[in-house]
């Protein structure tokens, strides 16, 4: 279960008092500890992620965070995902319509305004294992993957005289690696890996590095005075001092850049919060100075606990009051739900906990209300962007908005920010930079659905004419304890037998599952191939509150082609060949698991098996193989068309292989070969299990249900758009309609679409083109004005 009120611990860590901060110091050698990360080598033009990245990891070494997580090895956190999704870049910015086509080009640019947008959002930072790849985009989100949150993230500069340099050495003393920037060029840097330029001269940054540490009494030529930061590179090892060098206390840009010079990601926790609700997808771009009142309406898309609240200041030394209110007339905010006050010290992005949590509800709209005492309040906008930091063209990111999302107090009334008449030109399209995070209060998921099938030799699916029981997994994802929980399986399938539906899965602890057990009969006559569509109703009770969940819940039947159980091969035009027929053995089991009886091949005599099929879809084959050979002189091998796919030997368990198969006429064959320069042994080999994609019925396979099966949206839930995927066997006209849900269909798309996969874009507009409002919206697939499911989709 995450975290609602995180608590933040220093571990090791001893901080120097102001007026004692030591001549000299490194963060690879502090108190016997090195929060250093390895060096690494950038690629184009990623330093700023590398700087991000590096002040993250530091923190997480220096707070133990990472291990805490349960992570191994240092941290390492993913560059080229935020490079690729950070929203700025013409790959893609999902606050347009379509989201990319825009913006920066991938892999030249950005800074630490950009990477805290990306992170405020939820969007990352996901670990290097997770999403790093620099040339092709990653995944953007995946439920398994480890995101990374820093609950501040704070902007400092030194000062024209140094002033505040004992803040910045303690800040690192106590937060740990610091990023900074400078402007990159051989007339800046000298012999000796040190780097200084002057306040006379005119370049703008153009690199991010990372402060690691200092040393007072480095001298620099040309700097007016002794000093230098410690500074760790992205350029690998093999440049610097082993990836480091030195930056002097006086150069024009480092630590003193308003925008890039001195940056501290902290806190970073593993994070905390399930969904973020906000309008400003590109974060901090302007302020609005005169406006010292401002709040952002919500509508909430789920069962979910309000416990925190984050936003940015313009200044240092902010006095603030956050409060959540539950309705506003258009002229007052009235039924205020929680308020909390405090100071924040250093301008940036700031994450609030709150010590009385809001509870909201599905379709509840809420407004996150906050007053700052000095600075105004930042908001996003439409806004020029470099291309490279310190290039003189930029590009124009664009943002949006929408009426009744923003208001500021003018002074005498509430304002919709919609309207403000931004003297940047850029107009209607500035958000404020106020966030609600959530937890799930009330929440069920859906977990395993295994199949327990008596033959066990199902492979998870239900054979055709069997009775097997079900085993259902619930997770209760909220924060409270549910109880009295009954489900009932709902399916009106033709080819089921229900012999029981009603499910207890008693009470569930926070984050804890159950299970419970129905038991379903399925016809002999039921189609290979055929998903049975089933739904699954859920009643339960959560902190005094009734609950009603429900959940698709689909089973498929027999997708396998041929199992060799009864060795009967009268599906297919299978052909046989070699000096060896194959067999049926009683003898061979799957080790552990499975009871079938499995095709032979092999006993001292070559043999071989092919399939001629001709499939109608991109997809894969795949099938169980086992040998048991008592040397390496005879071979199970595996060919597509004559060539050579796969090869075994030796003596294995059962495992599964997985080979691509594009449209068209195909040969498959399995081979049991013999290599004859060495003699003896008395081996064989199995396969079974083998599945198709998509296949020709003409040559006896079934694919009668499996067109409409692959109903997906991704994301979901989204903002601003979603990617609706399906798939069809043959030319058929596809509809697909998007309900309210109360039922009143909202947008409607009928096309006419040949076989295979298919996508199309719903933008979040009803018929007329109006955006839709946030919620839980259904889609319906129909094929041939045949419905053939139902998909729950939710608008954030």
């Amino acid at each position: 279960m995450k975290k609602l009120l995180p608590l933040i611990l220093l571990l090791g860590v001893f901080v120097y008092s102001f007026g004692q901060l030591p001549a000299t110091f490194d963060l690879r050698d502090y108190n016997g500890n090195n929060y250093v990360t390895t060096v690494k080598s950038q690629q184009g033009g990623t330093c700023w992620t590398h700087g991000t990245m590096a002040s993250m990891e530091g923190n997480l070494l220096m707070t133990g965070e990472w291990a805490a997580a349960g992570e191994t090895g240092e941290p390492a956190l993913a560059e080229y995902h935020l490079d690729w999704w950070n929203g700025f870049n013409d790959h893609y910015n999902a606050d347009i319509n379509p989201p990319s086509g825009s913006g920066l080009e991938v892999h030249q640019g950005g800074d630490y305004r950009v990477s805290t947008a990306y992170i405020s959002r939820g969007d990352g930072a996901v670990r290097d294992i997770d999403g790093q790849s620099y040339s092709s985009p990653p995944v953007y989100h995946d439920p398994d993957f480890h995101i990374y949150y820093p609950m501040r993230v704070e902007w400092y500069t030194v000062g024209e005289n140094l002033e505040n340099i004992d803040v910045l050495k303690t800040k690192i003393m106590e937060e740990g690696v610091m990023a900074t920037c400078l402007c990159s060029s051989s007339s800046f840097i000298n012999g000796q890996y040190e780097h200084y330029q002057p306040a006379s001269s005119s370049q703008d940054p153009n690199h991010s590095v990372s402060i690691v540490g200092w040393d007072d009494n480095r001298e620099i030529a040309s700097a007016p005075g002794d000093g230098a930061w410690l500074c760790k590179n992205s350029w690998g090892t093999g440049w610097g001092y082993n990836g480091y060098f030195w930056i002097s206390y006086y150069d024009k840009h480092a630590c003193q850049n308003p925008e890039m010079g001195a940056i501290s990601f902290i806190d970073v926790i593993p994070m905390p919060f399930d969904n973020v609700y906000y309008h400003d997808y590109h974060g901090w771009r302007d302020t609005l100075t005169t406006a010292s009142e401002a709040f952002n309406k919500f509508i909430a898309g789920f069962n979910e606990t309000i416990g925190g609240v984050s936003f940015f200041t313009a200044a240092n030394n902010v006095d603030y009051t956050i409060k959540i209110y539950d309705n506003f007339d258009g002229t007052a905010l009235q039924d205020e739900l929680t308020i909390q006050s405090g100071n924040i010290e250093f301008s940036g992005l700031h994450t609030i906990n709150l010590a009385n949590p809001v509870s909201i509800t599905t379709n509840d709209d809420f407004y996150l209300y906050v007053e700052f005492s000095d600075g105004g309040h930042p908001y996003d906008r439409t806004s020029d962007v470099p291309v490279l930091l310190g290039s003189e063209s930029k590009t124009i990111v664009t943002s949006s908005a929408n009426p009744d999302e923003s208001y500021f107090w003018d002074g005498a009334e509430w304002k919709d920010f919609y309207d403000y008449d931004d003297p940047s030109g850029f107009l209607n399209t500035g958000n404020f930079c106020l966030k609600a995070l959530t937890v799930v209060a009330y929440g069920m998921d859906l977990g395993e659905i295994e199949i327990l099938d008596p033959t066990g030799n199902n492979n998870g699916l239900i054979d055709p004419g069997e009775t097997v029981d079900v085993e259902i997994t619930l997770k209760n994802i909220g924060i409270y304890e549910a109880t009295d929980i009954f489900a009932e399986y709902i399916c009106n399938d033709p080819y089921v037998l229900i012999n029981s539906a009603s499910l207890d899965f008693g009470n569930i602890a926070p984050g804890e599952e159950a299970q419970a057990t129905i038991n379903l009969a399925v016809e002999e006559f039921t189609p290979v191939g055929h998903a049975i569509p089933g739904e699954l109703a859920i009643d339960c009770l959560s902190n005094g509150n009734n609950f009603d969940y429900s959940f698709d819940m689909d089973l498929k039947v027999g997708l396998i082609v041929e199992d060799f159980e009864t060795g009967d091969f009268s599906s297919f035009e299978w052909e046989f060949g070699g000096d060896a027929d194959w067999a049926i053995t009683t003898s061979t089991v799957y080790e552990g698991t499975y009871s079938a009886k499995s095709g032979t091949i092999g006993d001292q005599s070559e043999s071989e098996l092919i399939l001629d099929v001709e499939v109608v879809s991109d997809g894969e084959i795949s099938f169980y193989y086992k040998v048991s050979s008592e040397a390496t002189y005879d071979y199970l091998r595996f060919y597509i068309d004559g060539t050579q796919m796969g090869e075994w030997e030796g003596d294995t368990g059962w495992e599964q292989v997985s080979y691509d198969v594009s449209a068209g006429t195909h040969t498959f064959k399995w081979a049991y070969e013999k290599d004859y320069s060495v003699s003896g042994g008395q081996d064989c080999a199995w396969i079974d299990w083998i599945e198709l994609p998509l296949y020709d019925e003409s040559v006896g396979l079934h694919n009668s249900n499996l067109t409409e099966q692959d109903l997906n949206c991704y994301p979901n839930p989204f903002t601003q758009q979603t990617n609706i995927n399906f798939t069809l066997a043959k030319e058929s006209d596809a509809q697909i309609r998007i309900l309210e849900i109360n039922g009143q269909m909202v947008w409607d798309l009928i096309l006419k679409e040949g076989s295979g996969k298919h996508s199309i874009i719903w933008d979040g507009c009803n018929v007329s083109g109006v955006k839709v409002q946030p919620g839980i919206y259904f889609i319906e697939f129909y094929v041939n004005q045949t419905k053939q499911s139902t998909r729950k989709l939710i608008k954030l």
